[in-house]
């Protein structure tokens, strides 16, 4: 198994948000996001952070073996993300947003929901 997806799986086990990782780590949840997809590796010092998150040492993070249930979390989490079929008409959204309090952070999210909203309109 991948580390993103390990990360991924062990954070939605452990009920955390990528800002409470990304919090916990010294990071933000985008750094944490990137991860996730496998864009970015961390660096040592901050995988190492991130499996001290999940009461882990680094070595037990690497060797940590998902058992069948968590395969098939896993299996449900991707094919949730790879739905393509979307009918604005017949289903409700909600966009859960954390915000910082900061003018950045909000004017980070409008720009975000614009674009959101600009992707619905299209489908």
């Amino acid at each position: 198994m991948e580390l993103s997806e390990k990360l991924r799986l062990l954070r939605i086990r452990a009920k955390l948000s990528q800002s409470q990782v990304g919090e916990r780590v010294g990071k933000d949840y985008s750094a944490i996001a990137r991860y996730e997809r496998g864009d970015v590796k961390p660096k040592i010092d901050v995988l190492q952070r991130i499996a001290g998150v999940f009461g882990m040492s680094l070595d037990q993070f690497y060797t940590y073996n998902l058992d069948e249930e968590a395969q098939g979390t896993l299996s449900v989490i991707h094919a949730q993300e790879n739905r393509t079929e979307f009918s604005p008409s017949s289903h409700k959204v909600t966009v859960l947003v954390e915000l910082d309090g900061t003018d950045e952070c909000m004017e980070r999210w409008i720009a975000r929901l614009r674009q959101f909203n600009a992707t619905i309109a299209t489908t």
